[in-house]
């Protein structure tokens, strides 16, 4: 998994199937922004040689299926954070160079359990051909080259951007979904979501690959924080706690526990390694946002990602005082 404020990534490690979440305010729950299921010359579940490997700010999956070799790539973009909507986007990349046409499906929102996402139930979701799990009844539409979703049972609307041909399908085991297909062996698929139509729109960004270079060149800047040691996976460690911690920066509140499971923002022990490695402005603002939600007995809260205090576990009293 990957993320960029309140937008997850996650690509499946047994079918390639991929997905962009954000959080609910149920610290055990996601919002499924959308799933998208990518037929580069066959079904998925037909993929040999899978090998789905993170990468600083996205996830990138690397397999073959009928005989053709392929790479998806998926990155949270660099949107939504100096916003107090909830919205963000993402970029999903398909590459099979000998391939005359791709077709990927998008299917609408939903609300969903961590559990299942993360694959700790049969994995039907993630690996599931069909987009049967919305509940809502979701109205589709399409302008120019963006498909957009709306389903009142959900807080934002949905947007899916590509120049490849975009059409709405529905079939009786899949349900409704978006289809787009592409006229050669490459295709960007842009997914934005947030409150509103107007907003929507101005997200979607102009370039795709602007926009996944600005995705490469934050992570750059970001890992000039690095240690050299004579151990390389002593340096390879201290990379990838680098931007873990930035995955799960929720502004301004502080660091979401743990992306794939629980969505809280915890006891703030990561304040210290952003002060290490230059960001004591998210240190002092997480401090400050939780002082802001003490209980009138006094007790510090926890908080969820809507920025709603609770408590649980006893609380986090001596984590604040320690930060």
């Amino acid at each position: 998994m990957a993320a960029w404020h309140e937008t997850m990534v996650r690509l499946d490690e047994v079918v390639p199937n991929a997905a962009v979440l954000t959080y609910d305010t149920d610290t055990v729950k996601s919002f499924f922004v959308s799933k998208m299921v990518a037929y580069p010359g066959g079904s998925p579940t037909e993929v040999q040689e899978l090998m789905v490997e993170d990468f600083p700010g996205g996830v990138e999956a690397n397999y073959k299926l009928a005989n053709t070799e392929v790479t998806a790539t998926l990155v949270p973009l660099l949107v939504g954070r100096n916003t107090s909507a909830k919205d963000g986007a993402a970029l999903y990349r398909l590459e099979a160079p000998n391939r005359k046409s791709i077709v990927v499906e998008c299917g609408p929102g939903a609300r969903v359990s961590n559990f299942a996402i993360a694959g700790f139930s049969d994995g039907s979701l993630m690996r599931g051909m069909d987009f049967q799990y919305a509940k809502g009844e979701v109205e589709f539409k399409v302008e120019g080259n963006t498909a957009f979703m709306t389903d009142p049972q959900l807080p934002f609307i949905t947007a899916i951007h590509s120049k490849g041909r975009i059409s709405i399908k529905r079939d009786a085991e899949k349900g409704k979904f978006i289809r787009i297909e592409s006229d050669g062996g490459s295709l960007d698929v842009v997914i934005v979501y947030g409150p509103d139509m107007e907003s929507v729109k101005k997200l979607i960004p102009a370039d795709s690959s602007k926009a996944f270079k600005a995705v490469e060149g934050y992570y750059t800047k970001l890992l000039e924080s690095r240690i050299e040691t004579p151990e390389k996976v002593m340096d390879q460690a201290f990379r990838s706690a680098v931007y873990n911690l930035e995955y799960n920066y929720l502004a301004p509140y502080g660091w979401i526990e743990c992306l794939g499971h629980w969505h809280s923002v915890w006891h703030q022990q990561h304040t210290r390694g952003a002060e290490w490695i230059g960001q004591q402005d998210r240190s002092r603002s997480c401090i400050m946002e939780q002082a802001k939600l003490i209980f009138p007995d006094n007790q510090i809260p926890n908080i969820q990602p809507d920025g709603k205090g609770f408590k649980t576990f006893g609380g986090t009293n001596q984590y604040f005082m320690w930060e």
